[in-house]
Order: structure tokens, then C-alpha cells, then sequence
């Protein structure tokens, strides 16, 4: 058991890492699939990561990446699965979850990483650029497109500006149905 665990937790920050994630994404996908329920993935990426460890240090961008890692736990329901997608990029997969209620989720998240962050390392920046993508909206045909759709979603929060959130649309959609939030 204790293999197990090792083998599917990122040894930073505790949650899933991309292997087990990707499990229980093809699952979950599967799942909702059949029973024609919504499925919300998100991507997170933390905002000029590169320059907290040249400035700050190495040591103090671990301790953010944990920060962040402990306000996702916090905030997620028991099926809920947040795993570190590589680097500063970590990823939510939220069963049975629409798109805006996702993106509530998003706005709790990034306010209490930002709060963390000031609190334990004043001065060190702590926006968040998150893309949201969830099965009904996107209408992604595979678990792999569901995560490039919350991944075109996230680069688009970061062309913007960062420190925002993007929900991805399928191009069937009118564009008054867009969504972009700054958080």
C-alpha cells in the first residue's frame, strides 16, 4: 500500500501526480459518457512562477507550490481529484460539476492562495491563471481533449493578463457565450 501511494502522489506537494490523475481522468470520462453527466476539468498555472524562484529563492517557490496545493485540497468535495500537472501547472477534475459552479470553486481557490501566499511571503506574487473546460460545454470527445481544452483555456487567461480565469467554449456556441472572468 505504501508503494501505491508513492507511486501515485506527487512527493512535493502530496497530491496526485500526472500518471494517477490520467487514471482516474479516462474513469471519470468513461463515467460521465455513459451517464450524460457534466465533468469539469481545470488547469492552474502560477502566475511569473520563474521569477519567485530567482528572486525569492527555490526553497520559496516550493513552499508557494504547497500553499497552492493545500488551498486546492481545502476546497475540494471528497470526488474531487486535484493532482501537479508539471512544474507550477496543477489540475483539478471535478465530477458531476458544471462549468460555472467550477468556476466559483476557482474564484474560493485563488482567493485563498492569495491570502496564504501574502501571508507567509509578503511581496511574493500570487495570481493564478486558471482555464476551465467541462464536458457539456467544450463537447470534447476524449478525456486527452477535455485537458487540451482547459489548457487552451489556461494560455488564454494567460494572454490576457493572468491573474484571471478562462472558461472554454465549443466553436458551435455563439460568441455572447464566451466566457472570460478576472478574478
Amino acid at each position: 500500500q505504501e508503494l501505491e501511494k508513492l507511486a501515485s502522489k506527487d512527493s512535493l506537494t502530496g497530491l496526485a501526480n500526472r500518471r494517477y490523475f490520467s487514471q482516474v481522468l479516462a474513469h471519470e470520462f468513461a463515467s460521465a459518457e455513459r451517464y450524460h453527466t457534466n465533468l469539469t476539468c481545470l488547469m492552474f498555472d502560477v502566475d511569473h512562477f520563474k521569477q519567485v524562484n530567482d528572486r525569492w529563492g527555490h526553497s520559496v517557490g516550493d513552499e508557494v507550490l504547497i500553499l497552492l496545493a493545500r488551498a486546492l485540497q481545502h476546497q475540494l468535495r471528497s470526488s474531487d481529484v486535484a493532482g501537479r500537472f508539471g512544474g507550477d501547472e496543477f489540475i483539478l477534475l471535478l465530477p458531476q460539476t458544471s462549468a460555472e459552479a467550477a468556476s466559483a470553486l476557482a474564484d474560493r481557490i485563488m482567493q485563498e492562495f492569495a491570502a496564504a501566499v501574502r501571508n507567509s511571503f509578503p511581496g511574493v506574487p500570487s495570481g493564478l491563471s486558471i482555464g476551465v473546460a467541462s464536458l457539456h460545454n467544450t463537447r470534447a470527445t476524449s478525456a486527452e481533449a477535455l485537458i487540451k481544452e482547459a489548457d487552451k483555456a489556461l494560455y488564454a487567461a494567460k494572454s490576457n493578463g493572468r491573474n484571471r480565469l478562462v472558461e472554454a467554449r465549443s466553436k458551435g456556441l455563439a460568441p455572447s457565450e464566451q466566457v472570460s472572468l478576472d478574478l
